[in-house]
């Protein structure tokens, strides 16, 4: 049953999410289930964009901050870093923390930025993300907006008050 619930939650299938999660006898053990990547229903879902599977799982009591994937991410990094900005709101109406980083110091607001996502950004900067959050290497979102030429987010990051100081471990500013 885990790979159904997981392979319906990667193709978006909410009818075949609701089927699944009904016909088992411990649906909560059900959604802590992971694929050979470490990911839960819930990451496959946000990372793919689907919405209503997101809807489906959290109200079926999918873990909303849990770690998952080879960088410990959570769903809403997952959202972010592909720009799902619709399944990335969804997840924090339903109390995704914002502030929560991967193994390796990266949050959602640095993802998007990475990766030039401006409405998630502004959504993970409305809800409260640290401009200035630093990597375990140092970068901060500002750094990898610029990093990746994604000027639209470095003028958020800067309209929110990222400090242009922030150095790179490597020596190089943001």
């Amino acid at each position: 049953m885990a790979s159904e619930l997981l392979n319906a939650a990667r193709r978006g299938d909410e009818a075949a999410i609701g089927y699944v999660l009904h016909g088992h006898r411990h649906p909560a053990e059900l959604l802590k289930a992971i694929d050979d990547t470490g990911r839960t229903a819930l990451h496959l879902a946000a990372r793919q964009g689907h919405e209503e599977s997101v809807r489906r799982l959290v109200a079926a009591g999918a873990a909303i901050d849990c770690a998952g994937g080879p960088a410990g991410g959570t769903p809403l990094m997952s959202s972010c870093r592909a720009g799902h900005t619709a399944c990335a709101r969804l997840l924090m109406e339903a109390g995704a923390d914002v502030h929560l980083r991967c193994a390796k110091g990266v949050s959602a607001l640095f993802l998007a930025c990475q990766y030039g996502h401006l409405e998630c950004a502004r959504l993970c900067l409305d809800a409260g993300a640290s401009v200035d959050a630093a990597t375990q290497e140092g970068g901060t979102p500002l750094f990898a907006a610029c990093k990746h030429g994604h000027t639209d987010c470095a003028c958020l990051c800067l309209d929110a008050g990222a400090n242009v100081e922030a150095a790179f471990q490597s020596g190089g500013t943001s």
